[in-house]
């Protein structure tokens, strides 16, 4: 079991190989309220898997809502 565990370890934590992070000029989710994301930053996994996230997002919308919302 030990020696299992160790293999899947290896190829996921040594094996796993990220490309660099590239600058993305993404859309906002939603445009008030605080309530939006956008992402800013994106990777490519290399390997055959990977851990963790290929985006990096943001909060935006940082204006107030009206009240009543209009969509």
């Amino acid at each position: 079991m030990l020696r299992y565990f160790v293999f899947i370890c290896i190829a996921t934590c040594i094996l796993a190989k990220w490309g660099q992070w590239k600058e993305v000029d993404g859309m906002c989710s939603d445009t008030c309220g605080m309530c939006g994301t956008k992402v800013v930053a994106v990777r490519k996994c290399l390997s055959k898997t990977c851990q963790g996230s290929a985006e990096r997002s943001e909060i935006c919308g940082e204006t107030l809502c009206l009240f009543p919302r209009r969509y």
